[in-house]
């Protein structure tokens, strides 16, 4: 396998590709080497991420498309994945945990919200 390129299962998989942003430049509250969520479309289909979400339980950040829940689209990547695939991504990093933000498209303005499902605790989400 080479840098950049996808591994893993066929339900999931893992694309990694090394970040260049200097540690005392790094935007984000997670390590460019943590695990985010995403979907097969923004990593193989090149679609735009227009929904972050940053949850509070565990702090843990979602980039997607807006395009598919499916279990079956998800992907893990970095945080310095992500970053690199949308570098306006460090206009948000400081999304408190228990927000979202939203944009329409590309080039547009995030709007940032707090999200009853990004706040959810694992224990709350089956009422």
């Amino acid at each position: 396998m080479t840098h950049g390129q996808p591994r893993g299962g066929s339900d999931w998989s893992v694309f990694w590709q090394p970040t260049h942003v200097p540690m005392n430049e790094w935007p984000f509250d997670q390590a460019p080497s943590v695990a985010a969520i995403t979907t097969r479309q923004v990593i193989k289909e090149g679609l735009p991420i227009l929904t972050v979400v940053h949850y509070s339980d565990d702090h843990s950040w979602v980039f997607v498309c807006g395009t598919s829940n499916a279990t079956e689209d998800g992907r893990v990547i970095g945080m310095g994945t992500a970053l690199r695939l949308d570098p306006t991504l460090a206009t948000i990093a400081d999304l408190p945990p228990g927000w979202w933000a939203q944009r329409r498209g590309v080039g547009e303005a995030w709007i940032r919200e707090v999200s009853a499902v990004a706040s959810l605790k694992p224990s709350d989400s089956s009422t």
